[in-house]
């Protein structure tokens, strides 16, 4: 805490994302600074939401942790997060549009994306594997079967793979 009240200004992150095994929401905020011209990063943290994401409540949480780690929201000179609608008013609200820059591996994702959906080709080849994939999640026997190749091609048991299906909300997942 010494150090981040010492620093003339901030760039923060931050993330929301869910939990799928619990169900439960979390946001992970960081910092980075210059020290002695020296580039100083760390984590303020990982903290529970337990309400809806609204951009009040986020908001609120947000600032709940940049206070608690003495973070004054004038010396942030710049905030990194992704293209969220939510997460986009917040950062308008608490930091100014100035300062908002969006995250580039999401951006470039969501230009991914909205390529691949215009693609009717990619889009038919998509949905193909995801019903591949939704069958043999199904099927004991298909799975059976997925496994046994995979051991005839020289994976040990307990090391073979699993089909996953994507979520289109995740980057990187298709």
């Amino acid at each position: 805490k010494k150090y981040i009240k010492e620093a003339e200004h901030y760039c923060n992150t931050y993330d929301i994302w869910t939990e799928t095994v619990q169900n439960k929401s979390f946001v992970g905020v960081t910092i980075h600074f210059l020290e002695n011209s020296k580039l100083r990063s760390g984590s303020l943290g990982v903290f529970e939401l337990f309400e809806k994401h609204t951009a009040e409540y986020v908001q609120k949480r947000l600032t709940d942790i940049l206070q608690e780690w003495n973070v004054s929201i004038d010396k942030v000179t710049a905030i990194v997060t992704d293209n969220d609608s939510t997460v986009m008013k917040v950062n308008r609200e608490m930091f100014g549009e100035k300062k908002i820059i969006p995250c580039f591996a999401h951006t470039v994702n969501l230009v991914v994306t909205n390529s691949l959906d215009k693609s009717k080709v990619a889009t038919t080849i998509i949905s193909k594997v995801r019903e591949i994939v939704k069958f043999i999640k199904r099927s004991v026997n298909a799975s059976d079967e997925l496994r046994k190749k995979q051991r005839e091609n020289g994976m040990k048991e307990g090391q073979t793979k699993k089909l996953i299906l994507d979520v289109r909300t995740r980057w990187n997942s298709t």
